[in-house]
């Protein structure tokens, strides 16, 4: 009786039915598409996002609310996505019309192709910088003013036989040495930046995506461990000498950015972290830039120490968590299937699509 009602429904709808279980798969296929048009960065990104996502309303009140991280996650993350997804069609060799894409009649508002493909691989840089600042507040909400630096001190004394953030400047007293470690330690900022900026345009942007999916897995991981384990580090706990007694001229230079950082942000140290993955995708994917982060790096990390800014145990944290998610973060991006951009020419190969794949995904849009 079932089936005789069914197929009388069928006749009566033109053979149209979908069965609910038609209805489950279509949807799943739909959610599958979206996620494999995103590249290993964007879904390194997303996931922090959501998952600190409920972090932001545990405040003590509404004035202490994170509007700004509210924002980005409500309409960062769908336009993301969207964004992702619009780019893997075949239907925009060229621009994408925002009138047409925003459901307006409108054929004037159109972005070139390529700009709407470097903004999506560029915007995670941003979201560093502010993801960054969030953490401060972050910690504040959840852990109040308890920080663990005193359990990291005694570490640091039972290993290293002292407090080498303290003493190291006393063992090895030089203003020259001094200058250059600043110096070093300031260049975190054009380290980040040169890296994917040199890749991303002198190099297959296959790269460009193994070495920001190591970038954001290694800031992303840091950023965790700050919301878990906060410690304020040594700049913030011990006395500090005024920068004219260390250094010439690039000591003041760091302690005046050092005044927006984030407290509780030093275990582990992630310019530690993310120099080294920035040094390691150098060597993996350009060497020459990779040569001229050996006079850096190096420095950078010792400058951690001997200027104060971190205790020894948290440049030895970040060097080592920096290798390992460098290394992780390429070997995944190198394997996780993603669906590529398809009219990014930036890429060795053209992506592995069939033509029943292409009329299928030209659906989804």
């Amino acid at each position: 009786n079932r089936r005789g009602s069914m197929e009388d429904e069928e006749r009566a709808t033109g053979g149209n039915i979908t069965s609910p279980n038609n209805n489950n798969n279509h949807v799943s296929e739909s959610w599958r598409s979206y996620l494999l048009c995103l590249k290993p960065a964007d879904r390194w990104t997303l996931v922090y996002l959501l998952l600190t996502f409920p972090l932001l309303f545990k405040v003590p009140d509404t004035g202490s609310m994170l509007w700004g991280g509210i924002v980005l996650r409500v309409i960062g993350i769908p336009l993301v996505v969207k964004l992702r997804h619009y780019a893997a069609q075949r239907k925009c060799p060229t621009e994408l019309n925002l009138g047409q894409w925003l459901g307006f009649n409108r054929s004037s508002w159109s972005v070139d192709i390529n700009l709407l493909y470097f903004c999506l691989d560029g915007y995670v840089l941003l979201t560093f910088i502010y993801l960054y600042t969030e953490t401060g507040p972050l910690i504040m909400n959840l852990h109040g003013t308890v920080r663990y630096d005193d359990p990291i001190k005694k570490y640091e004394q039972e290993w290293f036989v002292g407090q080498p953030a303290r003493e190291l400047r006393e063992l090895i007293p030089s203003r020259v040495l001094g200058e250059y470690l600043h110096l070093c330690y300031f260049m975190f900022y054009v380290i980040i930046g040169g890296s994917i900026a040199a890749i991303y345009f002198f190099r297959p942007r296959e790269y460009t995506d193994r070495a920001s999916s190591a970038l954001t897995l290694t800031f992303f991981t840091c950023f965790a461990a700050y919301l878990y384990y906060p410690v304020e580090g040594p700049y913030w706990t011990f006395p500090r000498p005024e920068p004219y007694q260390i250094s010439f001229h690039f000591g003041a230079i760091v302690q005046w950015v050092l005044v927006a950082s984030a407290k509780g942000t030093a275990w582990p140290s992630s310019h530690c972290a993310i120099s080294v993955a920035c040094w390691i995708c150098a060597w993996l994917y350009h060497t020459r830039l990779a040569l001229f982060y050996t006079l850096l790096v190096p420095g950078l990390i010792l400058a951690t120490v001997w200027c104060g800014f971190h205790y020894a145990i948290d440049s030895t944290a970040g060097t080592a968590w920096g290798i390992i998610t460098s290394l992780a973060g390429v070997a995944l991006a190198k394997y996780m299937p993603y669906h590529r951009p398809r009219h990014d020419k930036g890429y060795l190969s053209a992506p592995p699509y069939s033509a029943a794949a292409s009329a299928a995904e030209d659906k989804w849009i």
